[in-house]
């Protein structure tokens, strides 16, 4: 086990290494070969991860988003044989996003019982949009611990 978690140590070092190179200057190209040996078994959270810890150390978030179309494509191939939590039925992720949408729909259907002056629609949009309470509760209480556990400060 130790072995594992040692070498999945040894290759986020590895991918950051490769990041910083591209930062200083070096083209895909010229890193993509390094990259495809390292990225078999990586992930989008891994990538976050990784984003995360370079801004921790001192890289700023601007340059982390000037670089990125830049290590997206590094890392397309990895990511696209991953599936996507937002595309998976029961996948928190998933549930969130859904839910989200849900909450949107009604919220414009409120606007446009205001706009309509329809004050009982209006009504009957307040009391179902009061249903998604829970929805930000579950992600106060579940989403955000998790990505602060992860060490997620905020989005890179």
């Amino acid at each position: 086990m130790s072995e594992y978690i040692n070498n999945q140590t040894e290759r986020k070092e590895d991918l950051k290494r490769l990041l910083r190179q591209l930062h200083e200057g070096q083209t895909v190209d010229q890193v993509k070969g390094e990259f495809a040996a390292l990225l078999e078994d990586v992930g989008a959270m891994d990538i976050a991860s990784i984003e995360q810890e370079l801004v921790e150390e001192g890289m700023p978030v601007g340059e982390i988003k000037r670089l990125c179309d830049v290590h997206v494509a590094v890392f397309r191939e990895s990511l696209e044989t991953h599936e996507k939590p937002d595309t998976v039925p029961g996948h928190p992720v998933y549930t969130l996003l859904a839910e989200n949408g849900a909450a949107g729909r009604v919220l414009d259907a409120l606007e446009k019982a205001l706009g309509a002056s329809e004050w009982e629609q209006a009504g009957e949009r307040l009391q179902e949009l009061r249903q998604y309470e829970i929805h930000y509760v579950r992600k106060e209480n579940i989403l955000f611990p998790f990505l602060e556990k992860h060490n997620f400060s905020g989005p890179t």
